[in-house]
């Protein structure tokens, strides 16, 4: 690695972690009461660290959509009464809960529960799993923020005529090698190029619990049972599962269930702006939604928190 790869590395690090002021800002958004009786959901999942950036993930969606949605922000961590306090003011009628308890459900099914229980990432399954067992969901990543309002969003939650699920992709990139995605289509799990699980709109009962113990029973096998490295941190993602799992499954769950991708154009999940060094070339006046994932999560705060708050017109 080249030095100036390491120092753009270092700086983009920096600016991931930094306590920039503007994160805080939330707790000043002029409040918006959701519903408590509306039949979809806005999920979204943080940690206790991020409580911050779910508020402005949330706030740039009901801004956009309307307020007419539940809203249940779950914090894969403690949930202390500082930060239930604080989404309740911001958002009247949200509820905020310790999403821990998720990874100690039962879905009666072994596969579905030694991975939700084990796995590093599987806390977010059982939560998607138990949540759209009975309601409508939209799902949100807690690095997400909206820009403007989206005509796709919004007729699909307004249709009264059975729905297919709309997912997010990337076609810029594929975590599953070209081997292993062939390997998993023998299985039965024909995987969308590119998808991504950080935001995704989902009828209840979507998700067959027997197909995605299947699944990860024959993907277990497929990897010979043996810890898998992950990409970044050199841990192992561990029990014979790899680090994209997660991805993958639903991934698979959502092309069984016919889902459609999402615009590509709007709704925007891409590597560029990585460079912090470089001009971020995103025209957040032109589209609706942007996933600032690892790669660009530093421009999450030097360009996406701005530009959000200057489409919202808020102080």
């Amino acid at each position: 690695m080249t030095i100036g790869k390491k120092l753009q590395g270092l700086v983009a690090s920096f600016a991931r972690n930094a306590p920039w002021p503007i994160i805080a800002q939330s707790r000043k958004f002029r409040p918006i009461h959701v519903s408590q009786t509306s039949k979809m959901t806005l999920l979204v999942l943080t940690t206790p660290d991020k409580i911050h950036e779910a508020l402005w993930t949330a706030y740039s969606f009901l801004f956009w959509q309307g307020a007419d949605f539940a809203l249940e922000i779950v914090v894969d961590g403690p949930v202390s009464a500082e930060m239930a306090k604080t989404a309740q003011h911001v958002f009247p009628g949200c509820t905020t809960e310790d999403g821990r308890k998720y990874r100690e459900t039962d879905f009666g099914y072994k596969s579905i529960n030694t991975f939700v229980r084990d796995f590093k990432y599987g806390a977010k399954l059982g939560l998607i799993l138990s949540k759209t067992a009975n309601r409508n969901v939209i799902y949100c990543d807690s690095d997400i923020l909206f820009f403007s309002r989206s005509a796709d969003i919004t007729s699909w939650v307004s249709c009264e005529q059975p729905r297919p699920p709309r997912f997010v992709v990337d076609r810029s990139s594929d975590y599953l090698a070209a081997p292993m995605r062939k390997k998993y289509r023998a299985e039965g799990a024909d995987i969308p190029t590119g998808f991504n699980s950080g935001f995704f709109l989902t009828e209840k009962g979507s998700f067959s619990l027997p197909f995605i113990d299947n699944l990860l029973e024959k993907s277990r096998l497929l990897n010979d049972g043996k810890p898998v490295t992950g990409h970044w941190d050199g841990a192992a993602y561990h029990i014979g599962w790899e680090y994209f799992t997660e991805q993958w499954i639903m991934g698979a769950s959502f092309a069984r269930a016919r889902g459609q991708p999402l615009p590509e154009e709007a709704f925007f999940h891409s590597n560029a702006g990585m460079n912090p060094f470089q001009k971020d070339p995103t025209d957040y006046s032109k589209i609706c939604m942007r996933h600032f994932f690892g790669n660009v999560r530093h421009r999450l705060y030097t360009n996406g928190m701005p530009s959000a708050k200057k489409r919202m017109r808020l102080p």
